[in-house]
């Protein structure tokens, strides 16, 4: 019998057994050396090592530290530097002049503000020596639209009238439908109406047939059996009727019931 591929499971090993295996030789240097490599798996408190070669002065030097040696600053160096932080080069000589373009000095004589004069307005010398009577701005003016014939309106009768393309998408390329119906009907006669027997309690689909409010208020005698007015007129053939009349407990000759079956049938 072939039980397929592959070596089978032994349910009865535990999970210590497969995490933690016994009778196993530890892994060799060599395999640590690997894992070390690929994985960086090291032992506790092993530090990694990088194979880095370093120089023999670095190696050499027990005291050896990497970055930049602290700079030792002489006493009083510091108000030095603060006091002929203007001079040049030289000491208490004046620093070499630069000639560079005025725009940065231009900005700063109209946007600082300087002792004992008034900030700079940025108005033109032809503004500064204006009248005692002059004022700015545009002279007052005549509207012939007065504010009451903008509250009351003086509109057209085509004025008034909606606009052409109210309730109408502007955007090119796209048409108006306006006889087109939309969306799904909510009487769903569109679509097969399943039997009532067969209908789930869920199914609150309205298929057109369902049943209106004065037979919930006045229900029939027979409409809590599951008979409705509709099967007393339905027509069936003589031998289902003859079944009916037996179970409701009516006893008659087959020919007795054919001449009733006849005569109905007659009279309709």
């Amino acid at each position: 019998d072939f039980k397929g591929f592959g070596r089978p499971l032994d349910s009865t090993m535990p999970a210590k057994e497969v995490m933690f295996p016994r009778d196993r030789q530890p892994d060799t240097q060599e395999v640590k050396e690997l894992y070390k490599r690929t994985h960086g798996s090291t032992d506790p408190g092993e530090g990694l090592d990088r194979k880095y070669d370093w120089p023999e002065h670095v190696k050499g030097n027990p005291i050896f530290r990497f970055g930049h040696a602290n700079q030792t600053v002489a006493p009083g160096s510091g108000a030095k530097s603060a006091l002929s932080m203007d001079c040049g080069v030289e000491p208490l000589s004046v620093p070499a002049t630069l000639i560079v373009k005025d725009t940065l000095a231009n900005f700063q004589e109209i946007t600082s503000d300087h002792i004992g004069t008034s900030r700079n307005l940025m108005q033109l010398q032809s503004h500064q020596n204006l009248g005692r009577h002059h004022s700015f701005g545009k002279p007052t003016s005549t509207d012939p639209v007065s504010a009451g014939s903008l509250i009351h309106g003086n509109y057209s009768h085509a004025e008034q009238m909606p606009d052409a393309d109210l309730g109408k998408c502007l955007l090119k390329g796209r048409r108006n439908f306006e006889t087109e119906p939309r969306g799904v009907p909510s009487v769903r006669f569109d679509k097969v109406a399943p039997p009532l027997e067969k209908r789930s309690v869920a199914n609150d689909t309205n298929y057109g047939d369902d049943l209106h409010a004065g037979s919930l208020i006045t229900p029939t005698r027979f409409q809590f059996l599951g008979i409705s007015a509709e099967d007393f007129v339905q027509k069936r053939p003589v031998g289902e009727v003859a079944s009916l009349l037996r179970g409701a407990g009516f006893c008659a000759e087959d020919e007795k019931l054919e001449a009733i079956v006849q005569r109905a049938g007659s009279e309709d």
